[in-house]
């Protein structure tokens, strides 16, 4: 729950941005380049501060996939050689 309370705002923002593209009604003015600037500035320090915490989740789902992949490597291997014992 903590971890969506500190995201909070970038999913706000990501909604607002991608309002018009969801709507059927008529396209709304461009953005000036100020709240281009203001909107690239929220989401670069949204994305500094998320990052340590999306590098460590890359890193568990990293390891979770290398011991899946040790482990079937294993289980094929098993399997090779009851095939050889039983011949």
């Amino acid at each position: 729950m903590k971890h969506l309370f500190r995201s909070l705002p970038l999913v706000i923002l990501l909604i607002v941005l991608l309002q018009p593209v969801s709507g059927c009604e008529k396209r709304p003015e461009s953005l000036d380049r100020d709240t281009i600037r203001m909107i690239d500035t929220i989401v670069a320090k949204e994305i500094k501060r998320l990052r340590p915490e999306l590098d460590s989740l890359c890193k568990l789902q990293t390891e979770d996939y290398i011991r899946y992949y040790v482990d079937s490597l294993v289980s094929v291997r098993l399997k090779d050689v009851n095939i050889l014992k039983e011949k």
